[in-house]
């Protein structure tokens, strides 16, 4: 069987269960199976695939065609540069999450000391990326999820980010105390109303972990802890870093208002919707 009669195989399986862009999706999970680039199939749609290998793609189009995440199936996905290991029991990293670490890199420099903190890590993807970027940088990362931390641990080895990346099983900023090296504390929290879960892509309802999404009644109440939490521990002048949902903008400079920050500044996505906040205490002169 050559791979243009695979791919229409699993495209049409795909299809039939409602998946959204099918002939996409089944190159994807055939050329990930095979090691190839998605153009693979275009320049050698003739290439033979044995039958060992077909009856391995029909059970991946199979779990995908029951909603499993693609990235899950293929056991990985791309963040910056970096190629993020996930399954089941970890948050898929989203494009738009890479605009928090864009953020981060503006303000420090490869030669910049001290303490950055990243909670809700998951996958790991942000503080490893940090902690590669920024060498002289101790990076902790921290989650309420021994299951999450696990694939954080399994990318902390697969990208040999070990010198200053500190892995801890801790719910928000509970275990931290003030410290004046610390520079930055970042992360991308929980924000989606708990009614509106429901709403979500089935991939996300029935798989992936709704610890990393469920923000509660209006979707702050986790945002609403960390920015008090940040409150007493982040020393003047150090950053906040956080991931907000498309319409949460207002309701979050409030929160921060209300615990003393005065140094605000919101992000914009690829969609124009004020993604990411910057925030800070100062001192007033």
């Amino acid at each position: 069987m050559t791979l243009t009669q695979a791919i229409k195989i699993g495209s049409d399986i795909l299809n039939s269960a409602g998946i959204e862009n099918p002939e996409f999706n089944s190159r994807y999970l055939l050329t990930a199976l095979l090691d190839k680039n998605l153009l693979y199939p275009v320049s050698c749609p003739h290439h033979n695939i044995d039958k060992f290998v077909f009856t391995k793609f029909m059970r991946l189009v199979r779990l995908r065609s029951n909603n499993h995440p693609t990235q899950y199936l293929i056991g990985k996905q791309w963040f910056r540069e970096l190629q993020i290991k996930v399954g089941p029991g970890c948050f898929i990293p989203r494009p738009e999450t890479e605009l928090i670490v864009e953020q981060v890199l503006t303000e420090f420099s490869p030669e910049d000391k001290g303490i950055i903190i990243e909670i809700c890590t998951g996958s790991g993807a942000i503080a490893i990326d940090l902690a590669n970027n920024l060498p002289q940088m101790n990076i902790m990362a921290m989650d309420i999820s021994a299951r999450g931390l696990i694939w954080a641990k399994k990318n902390q080895q697969n990208l040999s980010a070990y010198d200053n990346l500190t892995l801890v099983n801790a719910d928000l900023l509970n275990c931290i105390i003030s410290h004046h090296h610390i520079r930055a504390i970042v992360v991308n929290p929980p924000y989606i109303p708990s009614e509106q879960i429901k709403y979500l892509s089935l991939e996300i309802q029935n798989h992936e972990p709704h610890l990393a999404v469920d923000g509660g009644e209006a979707g702050l109440e986790v945002i609403e802890e960390i920015i008090c939490q940040c409150a007493s521990i982040l020393p003047e002048k150090a950053s906040l870093y956080m991931e907000l949902g498309h319409n949460q903008h207002n309701a979050v400079q409030k929160l921060l208002l209300q615990q003393g920050f005065n140094d605000i500044v919101f992000y914009k996505d690829f969609m124009q919707y004020n993604r990411i906040v910057r925030a800070r205490i100062n001192e007033i002169i």
